[in-house]
């Protein structure tokens, strides 16, 4: 299983993906119905996907274990970051 949330934003409204829905983004960049159609989805999913986790103990498993996963993959990552870019060697600047 793995869990994918999108966002609908008209292409002329500057919205750097976030996990926190901000209002400033709402009330400044969603003047026109289909941008405020668009965040009232986003809000309806959102409130889904939580009711879900909240009342679905077998869902609350599976996105645990997909967690699990992402931070062993991670730890991975990073160790083969730092096998390929090493440190270099500076001299004291003082």
């Amino acid at each position: 299983m793995q869990i994918i949330g999108s966002q609908y934003r008209p292409k002329e409204v500057d919205h750097r993906p976030q996990i926190v829905l901000e209002y400033v983004h709402h009330s400044t960049g969603c003047s026109d119905r289909s941008a405020h159609q668009g965040f009232l989805v986003d809000a309806q999913a959102m409130t889904a996907l939580l009711y879900d986790f909240a009342t679905h103990a077998d869902y609350r498993v599976a996105v645990k274990r997909e967690f699990d996963g992402i931070k062993a993959l991670f730890a991975e990552y990073q160790d083969a970051l730092r096998k390929t870019y090493t440190v270099p060697n500076m001299p004291d600047p003082r």
